[in-house]
């Protein structure tokens, strides 16, 4: 004998959640020209030289005139992002769960890992340059060669970078660090984060 017995199957009504990554480019990037490109191609940024001081035998000397000297930094749209899925007002009708809002986050996600792409990718361009001679003591064989970070010089590689940057008179404010999860382990074991007493912890926060 063989039941031939239907039997039943349950559908959650909510979507299996994702695993997303972690962007940080566009909370600390400068934002402030993008809407300025409503009803325009392009932004003008213009940047004006110092002026410098001359110097006087006396006070009779006649002051020398100097040029005030601009220029003109643009900024035009040249990349493009963008999505489209297909879904009919019928399968709204009768699916079980709607796609939308995994669609949104998905598209959330994306659209933060283009920017993070993008925005990273300006270290090329950076002002200034912390390389292993730049170390109290090198690990990569100093000179200009990159940084090998450890738990022991990461304390040393964040002190000498912001050395620099007080150095080439970078205002304080806005000053950001990106740590990836190793460095960033790195970083939270360094031996001059470990202290013992509140007066250190104090003094390193």
């Amino acid at each position: 004998m063989s039941n031939t017995l239907q039997k039943g199957a349950k559908w959650a009504s909510v979507l299996q959640s994702q695993l997303r990554e972690s962007f940080v480019g566009s909370y600390i990037s400068d934002t402030k020209f993008e809407g300025m490109f409503d009803r325009a191609d392009t932004v003008h940024f213009t940047r004006q030289a110092k002026i410098t001081l001359a110097t006087m035998v006396s006070s009779y000397d006649e002051i020398p005139v100097q040029d005030i000297v601009q220029s003109d930094e643009t900024f035009t749209p040249t990349t493009r992002k963008a999505f489209t899925v297909q879904v009919s007002d019928e399968d709204y009708k009768i699916i079980n769960v709607s796609p939308d809002s995994q669609v949104m986050q998905d598209a959330k996600e994306a659209f933060a890992a283009a920017y993070d792409d993008a925005i990273f990718a300006q270290y090329l361009n950076a002002g200034i340059t912390f390389t292993d001679g730049d170390m109290t003591t090198a690990s990569n064989g100093g000179t200009t060669n990159s940084v090998t970070v450890s738990k022991s010089n990461i304390y040393d590689l964040l002190t000498g970078v912001a050395m620099k940057m007080d150095q080439a008179n970078v205002p304080d404010s806005n000053r950001w660090v990106v740590l990836d999860p190793k460095r960033k382990r790195f970083l939270l074991n360094a031996p001059e984060l470990v202290r013992d007493t509140t007066l250190g912890d104090n003094v390193v926060t």
